[in-house]
């Protein structure tokens, strides 16, 4: 052999592509049965999307239907703003101002008077449940399974407005604002909140009367939220209208 086929012989080669075959370890639900529970469907719902047609369909239709209500109102000169805009006073835009760095376990907070204190935020921040809070505020036995009566009787006790004509999620709340809230001082995250002060979350999957939802409180002041999406749309219009 010469030395030029020897050279061109050892060339080495280099695939321009490549690829690896893996059994599936989950397996998609079939398209004949499809996704049918409805917590599966809300949580993985790249899988509902995937797997159930009608899901697609329902999604193409709610783009058209925002789209042409979108295309109504622009073509009369209505204007699309975000809700910030007309809601100056808002938990998390209008908390005190937090100056320090990332990192920082001592902070700057600007109080209710205008005076500006260092606040040590070290430490685990306490998570307690809305009635929990109340409970221990009043030192009273407060549940979400309390009736309107038994709250409205503790809200007269301790001297706290409420209409006639809320329910006893509605008075818990209100309990919660007047009570813990507007006293709590160092950071602490409140939990499942009463569905009824709560019309775009979730339902607690495991209490009954509450949602999934907590809010960051600091200073007396809500500096951030969070929580589940309700996305079942009789439901919330049944949460808004009642």
């Amino acid at each position: 052999m010469s030395s030029g086929a020897a050279a061109r012989a050892s060339c080495p080669c280099w695939p321009k592509v490549g690829g690896c075959s893996v059994s599936i370890c989950i397996r998609c639900p079939t398209s004949g049965v499809g996704l049918t529970d409805p917590e599966a469907r809300v949580r993985q719902r790249y899988v509902d999307l995937a797997i159930n047609p009608w899901a697609r369909d329902l999604m193409r239709v709610h783009s058209v239907i925002v789209k042409s209500m979108r295309d109504y109102l622009s073509g009369r000169d209505y204007m699309e703003v975000e809700t910030p805009i007309l809601q100056q006073i808002h938990g998390a835009a209008n908390a005190a101002a937090a100056i320090a760095a990332h990192g920082e376990q001592v902070v700057d907070i600007e109080g209710k008077d205008g005076e500006t204190e260092k606040v040590d935020i070290s430490g685990e921040w306490p998570v307690k449940t809305l009635h929990c809070a109340v409970s221990e505020a009043i030192n009273e036995d407060v549940t979400p399974y309390s009736d309107t009566d038994t709250l409205k009787a503790l809200c007269d006790k301790h001297d706290i407005g409420y209409r006639n004509d809320w329910d006893a999620g509605q008075v818990a709340f209100a309990m919660y604002e007047h009570l813990v809230e507007d006293q709590t001082t160092f950071p602490t995250f409140y939990k499942d909140f009463p569905t009824s002060v709560s019309p775009l979350t979730r339902q607690h999957r495991t209490i009954p009367g509450v949602t999934e939802r907590w809010d960051l409180v600091a200073w007396g002041v809500e500096s951030g939220t969070a929580y589940a999406e309700l996305t079942d749309p009789v439901e919330q219009r049944k949460r808004l209208t009642e």
